[in-house]
């Protein structure tokens, strides 16, 4: 083994430095060489909209990016060894080509694909592109698991912001090594006959479920929680969840190779390529002919049971189908948007609903893209695209699925409620509060978990909602204090509604019990910004949502698809009502995380630089950074000699297919902001999400 190794590194370095087969191998899955730019995107099967980088530019890179399906307009950024970016996207086959100047341009060059919901997939190429001349870049799992191995411990992951000069290329022969010795036998069992020659970044595949893309569709692709590294998973393989919630990843390495059963084949019980195509395929006839399913035009009602399951008992956290999908289906009458569109299905994992022996539950990440919103969502006439967590049941007995042997059919927990991680930055702007001790107040990176619970549940009956009942909740899981963290209605103005910490011990208070924390978070650990130093204990862990001794906490055990139970607490009972979640990303440590790029605020710091009048309304303002978080709502938090004031305000164009906004006005009603001196604070900051996690980024000053 250790010889066919050397001979594919050797193989490969021939090819690279002679411009690879020319195109007259046999072999599909030979490395393709450089190719005239001229005919680069008939070769990459682009079409115009896939088309993009530097319009005058006289070389390219382009391929296919895809994770789960063909990642369908996805941003694509390359970044060479000086720094210097150009940006793509793809087109609706997931196909690219990024045009640059070859005489500003050096490789290596970086190349990331960033979908609708931020997740970043990466891969690289190393090779002079000279003028005329292009290169085949595809770019999904396999790709970015060898960018990983190829970079410094320091950067912490592909997601963080790095360019060429970053790249080890002496590695890359290795890292294609090891990657082919890790999935060869499952590319066999996919019908490659002949994958020796395999390179992920330069043969030409496609993502249709079959071959190489079968394999792609076997892996869930995920982070080291403490590294940042990328791991590949076992898509397949049952999750083994121990009693603390914490998971046991099934990695795929050349050590531990992905094992030949569990290779998504169309025969597979599991929710595969094929099945979960077909679904998306029928949604998507629905809703480019007609307004809704089960309506007199578009679906047929059979078409709908065949989606939702035969007796449609569709549940997401209390919502039917149609509250659920209330952004799609907005228009009078619950109708769905016509010409909408389901995009990108990427199974994430297979598990089990709560008291289930087999393995009948699946999560799905779709992008949905609309031309516009109904009535019900606001009636917003630009084109919008969001992701959607969907959950599939497995039904080996009734015939007709349009997914095979799945259906929609939701979470089924009877509240509102999710959770998923949280990083909170925040950049220092008094020079004098610095200082990482006693009676300072330095930038930081804080990494956490989010609780988001609602006080009312969806009423089917009304088609409203109503109060939940709800007056405690305790959410307990890894990384959370053994007794479970506490949580009640929030008593703070603009945050009632909503449920808000209130201790780390456990106890549930009597009914009626509220608190004044301001954040929905549970802060475990926390460093000052940009560095690997943890905040002192005079800085962080004395709140009730803090944890206490931050050095406790183990980053490597909180892994994607951990387990959390919320002991929820209705009327006056001291009995709860339990539900479970898992997470769908790794909490990551601060200092992994804090090398995440961030938008810039910098605009605003006058704006939080006191003294200041008071006002009705202020504007918060940013300049975007490509990779950072989407931008969906922005707050101020000021406190004047007397009076303190929180406000925030939507971002309009947050879900836009290219948001443009550098700016939004919070008002704050009759309440104001308060006039502040120069002892007062004063911060603002924007919220979103990227790779299925929110981070929250402010600008302040501490007196």
């Amino acid at each position: 083994m250790r010889k066919l190794r050397q001979l594919v590194l050797s193989f490969a370095v021939v090819l690279a430095s002679c411009g690879g087969s020319g195109g007259g191998d046999t072999n599909a899955l030979t490395p393709e060489g450089l190719i005239d730019l001229s005919l680069a995107a008939t070769q990459f099967d682009v079409d115009v909209a896939g088309s993009g980088g530097d319009s005058g530019g006289d070389s390219g890179v382009g391929g296919g990016a895809g994770d789960g399906a063909p990642l369908k307009s996805a941003v694509i950024l390359l970044t060479d060894s000086q720094g210097k970016t150009v940006t793509g996207q793809t087109d609706a086959k997931g196909s690219y080509l990024v045009k640059f100047r070859s005489a500003d341009f050096k490789p290596p060059f970086v190349l990331k694909a960033i979908d609708a919901g931020g997740n970043v997939l990466t891969s690289m190429n190393e090779i002079t592109i000279p003028s005329g001349k292009a290169a085949r870049v595809n770019i999904n799992p396999l790709t970015d698991k060898v960018v990983s191995d190829v970079l410094p411990a320091a950067i912490s992951g592909t997601d963080k912001q790095f360019d060429g000069s970053s790249l080890n290329t002496a590695g890359l022969g290795q890292a294609k090594a090891n990657l082919l010795t890790s999935i060869q036998g499952a590319l066999a069992v996919a019908s490659v006959s002949d994958s020796s020659r395999f390179d992920p970044v330069r043969s030409a595949y496609k993502y249709d479920g079959t071959g190489v893309d079968a394999i792609i569709e076997s892996i869930s692709h995920g982070r080291n929680p403490s590294t940042g590294a990328t791991q590949l998973q076992s898509k397949l393989a049952p999750l083994v969840t121990n009693a603390d919630g914490t998971v046991v990843p099934v990695l795929i390495t050349a050590s531990t190779p992905l094992a030949i059963a569990q290779v998504a084949l169309p025969t597979n019980p599991a929710l595969t390529f094929s099945k979960i195509s077909a679904w998306v395929n029928q949604w998507n006839t629905c809703l480019a002919n007609g307004p809704t399913p089960g309506g007199t035009s578009g679906c047929s009602l059979s078409s709908f049971d065949s989606l939702l399951g035969a007796v449609n008992t569709y549940k997401q956290t209390s919502r039917d189908f149609f509250a659920d999908f209330r952004t799609l289906c907005s228009e009078t009458g619950n109708l769905c948007v016509r010409g909408s569109e389901f995009r990108n299905p990427n199974i994430l994992f297979i598990g089990r609903y709560p008291g289930s022996t087999t393995d009948d539950l699946a999560v799905v990440e779709v992008t949905i893209r609309q031309p516009r919103t109904g009535p019900l969502a606001g009636d917003n006439p630009n084109p919008i695209e969001y992701t959607k967590t969907l959950v599939f049941k497995r039904d080996d007995v009734t015939p007709g699925l349009t997914a095979g042997n799945w259906y929609l059919h939701g979470n089924q927990r009877a509240f509102d409620w999710s959770i998923e991680p949280q990083y909170f930055s925040s950049i220092q702007t008094n020079a004098a509060k610095l200082n990482n001790a006693s009676g300072g107040a330095p930038s930081f990176m804080v990494s956490g978990l989010r609780l988001a619970f609602s006080t009312t549940v969806f009423d089917p009956a009304t088609r409203g909602f109503t109060a939940s009942g709800v007056y405690a909740v305790r959410l307990k899981g890894p990384g959370l204090p053994a007794a479970g963290i506490v949580y009640v209605p929030s008593a703070t103005s603009g945050q009632v509604g909503s449920f808000r910490p209130l201790n780390k011990t456990g106890v549930i208070p009597s009914p009626g019990t509220t608190t004044t924390i301001a954040g929905s978070d549970f802060r475990m650990a926390g460093v000052v910004l940009g560095t690997s130093i943890p905040l002192s204990s005079e800085v962080f862990g004395a709140g009730v949502n803090e944890e206490g001794s931050p050095s406790s906490i183990n980053f490597n055990t909180l892994t994607a698809f951990s387990l959390y139970s919320a002991e929820i607490f209705t009327g006056t009972s001291t009995t709860p009502i339990v539900e479970t979640s898992r997470i769908l990303a790794p909490i990551q440590s601060p200092e992994t995380v804090s090398r995440v790029p961030l938008t810039d605020l910098s605009a605003n710091t006058a704006l939080v630089t006191p003294p200041q009048p008071a006002s009705s309304s202020t504007t918060v303002q940013w300049t975007r950074t490509p990779g950072a978080a989407r931008i969906e709502s922005a707050f101020a938090n000021f406190r004047g000699d007397v009076t303190a004031s929180v406000g925030n305000a939507t971002v309009g164009d947050a879900f836009s297919l290219t948001p443009t906004s550098t700016s939004v006005v919070i008002t704050n009603g009759t309440t104001g902001f308060p006039a502040a001196t120069i002892n007062n604070y004063r911060e603002v900051g924007v919220f979103g999400r990227a790779g299925r996690a929110s981070y929250l980024h402010s600008i302040r000053r501490n007196p």
